[in-house]
């Protein structure tokens, strides 16, 4: 590759080209001024040859780098030793050390210039450019007078070009959002609010580079649109028919969400999940005995463990609607012959929600966990704060009911770690998903990359 080289500080040649050349180095007598002088050209031939070269340059160096150039610097000599100004500087510069054989004849790359010697002891400066980032130059001096005399090769200074900041590039979204539509949602008109919230978080994402899945969930859970690109549409229009109605089985919907992730192969993907929901898991999925029949059902749906006496609803959901009973009218029961509890319910939906999450995680899946606060609401219809970091799988948070902190005794740092975030209103959900979306995004560009030597 050539060098491109630019003097720093290059002084006009009118006026001072001529000083100290050979041609101008005697003064003709007052006399002669205006005469003709025979045999007396203006490389006076009756003048003894210039054999005499200039010295060698001994302070030659590398004074600054970048990523794709040099700043040489060194101080001049003269035309005849330390004597006179110089004719013409050859410069070269080489990717092998100086120590090889034919080092400045055959492998050393000559930096073309026009630059003008300056008087001996003043200081030259020379900007190469157009080298290669992070690599190791040598380079080397030869001093040139007019009548073709050259100095010894100057000592070669080395340096080696900065590193070019390997800017990765944005990493391929895989995410599907995990919308908690349950009944509880039709207070403080939250239902309203997620839409707009939803619609807007999705369409912060490209959906030329990204993918994008959405799983609404209540009693049962539904992928509304499967992963893939051109998803902004899709979603808002699937998001804009949201209803408040059910339960909460949040396990079935994570689960859910990571096969649609993990269904893509895309490698070098960043993969996520968002969930959100306004209250804590509340039902889950299970296959029931119900006479001679198994079923695939769900059961549950409330949130406080005394309610109706204790005990579910007689009544199994559809795991793939929303919210649609099952055709039995007799209660179900579980694969170990009794009627579960409702504090066992809510209990076992809490576990299988982690479990799923887990799950998720070690398929290398961050999870993004944004809770809606209801602050009329008891401790049994509002989120659960704990679940929600431990899902999340961050180490600590702020409990959002108490000025104390949440600490995950179960967090794994060798697992994804997404966030939790709270909004404590409805009002909120739109700005605190736009903070997810941001954090989301930012994990999509990592930092760039400095190699160094």
């Amino acid at each position: 590759m050539w060098g491109r080289a630019t003097p720093v500080s290059d002084p006009p040649a009118q006026g001072r080209a001529a000083r100290g050349r050979r041609a101008a180095r005697f003064l003709l007598p007052a006399a002669l001024a205006g005469a003709t002088l025979l045999g007396c050209g203006e490389e006076n031939p009756g003048a003894p040859p210039d054999t005499t070269p200039p010295a060698r340059v001994s302070t030659f160096s590398i004074d600054s780098v970048w990523t794709d150039g040099l700043l040489l610097g060194w101080t001049a000599t003269g035309d005849d030793s330390i004597t006179g100004r110089a004719s013409a500087y050859d410069i070269r510069y080489s990717l092998q050390p100086d120590s090889a054989a034919s080092w400045w004849d055959s492998l050393a790359v000559s930096i073309t210039d026009s630059m003008v010697p300056k008087e001996p002891g003043e200081r030259e400066s020379l900007r190469v450019t157009g080298l290669l980032s992070d690599t190791l130059y040598f380079v080397g001096l030869v001093v040139e007078d007019e009548a073709g005399n050259r100095s010894a090769l100057s000592n070669v200074a080395s340096a080696r070009t900065e590193s070019a900041q390997v800017e990765p590039s944005r990493l391929a979204l895989l995410l599907a959002q995990v919308l908690d539509t349950s009944g509880s949602m039709a207070q403080q008109d939250a239902i309203s609010f997620l839409r707009t919230g939803a619609t807007a978080f999705t369409g912060l994402f490209d959906e030329t580079v990204d993918k994008m899945a959405l799983i609404r969930f209540a009693s049962g859970r539904k992928v509304l649109v499967p992963l893939d690109h051109d998803f902004v549409a899709p979603i808002a229009a699937a998001v804009a028919l949201f209803q408040a109605e059910g339960g909460t089985t949040s396990g079935d919907a994570i689960a859910a969400a990571a096969a649609e992730i993990l269904s893509d192969p895309e490698p070098g993907a960043y993969r996520a999940i968002l969930f959100f929901t306004d209250g804590r898991p509340t039902s889950f999925r299970e296959t029931f005995r119900i006479g001679e029949e198994d079923v695939d059902g769900v059961i549950g749906g409330y949130s406080n463990p005394a309610a109706s006496g204790g005990y579910p609803p007689p009544r199994l959901f559809d795991p793939t609607e929303i919210y649609q009973e099952l055709p039995y009218d007799t209660p179900a029961y579980l694969p170990d012959g009794r009627m579960a509890t409702t504090a066992e319910i809510l209990s076992e939906s809490r576990l299988r929600t982690l479990q799923a999450a887990s799950s998720a995680r070690e398929g290398g899946i961050a999870i993004f966990a944004v809770a809606l606060g209801n602050p009329s609401a008891d401790g049994w219809n509002r989120p659960d704060a704990e679940l929600m970091v431990e899902i999340a799988n961050i180490p600590s948070a702020p409990d959002p009911y108490s000025e104390e902190t949440i600490v995950n005794e179960n967090y794994d740092p060798d697992e994804p770690t997404g966030a939790f975030y709270f909004a404590r209103t409805a009002e909120d959900l739109e700005g605190v998903l736009g903070l997810a979306s941001a954090d989301i995004i930012a994990r999509l560009t990592p930092p760039p990359i400095v190699r160094r030597r």
